[in-house]
């Protein structure tokens, strides 16, 4: 059986966030999540409303989250890649 310093219950921003970190400062963490993928309500969707059409929820709120001390923090680790097209 494996041995975790902390599990999360649930992969929305807020638990990934923490595990990140917490991962980051060498804790063995574990995220339990039921849905296919994880984000929580903060993801993209196809054809919610018609077909070929993509959608992201709960957009307005990732704003505040790129404006946080815990974005900082992980964004240093992990800078943003730019494409070269």
């Amino acid at each position: 059986m494996a041995s975790h310093d902390a599990i999360f219950v649930g992969a929305g921003i807020n638990s990934l966030a923490a595990a990140a970190l917490l991962s980051r400062a060498g804790w063995n963490v574990c995220v339990l999540e039921r849905e296919q993928v994880a984000g929580g309500c903060i993801r993209t969707v196809e054809d919610l409303t018609a077909p070929g059409f993509t959608h992201e929820l709960m957009a307005a709120w990732h704003p505040l989250f790129t404006g946080s001390a815990t974005y900082a923090e992980l964004a240093e680790r992990h800078p943003r890649r730019t494409r070269r097209r």
